[in-house]
């Protein structure tokens, strides 16, 4: 079990794939850093979150929050 996962991955199926591998092992109130989320070098971190929290709010009754932390490019998915 993780309480924080902190991706840097840069490219979106790693991102994607490292985000369905962790979220199922988060503790409750855990959450997950992605780094160049608001990155215009990198689109893929961003297209992966989005595509991760809208099909996790499909699927389950989690309600993920997206949460910038202030440094322009990454974001803090809490709420597992």
């Amino acid at each position: 079990m993780f309480c924080f996962v902190n991706l840097d991955l840069d490219l979106y199926e790693p991102t994607y794939n490292g985000l369905l591998f962790f979220s199922k092992k988060m503790v409750p109130g855990g959450g997950i850093l992605v780094h160049d989320y608001f990155a215009e070098d990198y689109k893929g971190p961003r297209e992966a979150v989005d595509k991760f929290v809208s099909e996790i709010r499909v699927k389950s009754s989690i309600l993920l929050h997206k949460v910038p932390i202030g440094d322009g490019l990454s974001i803090f998915l809490t709420g597992f």
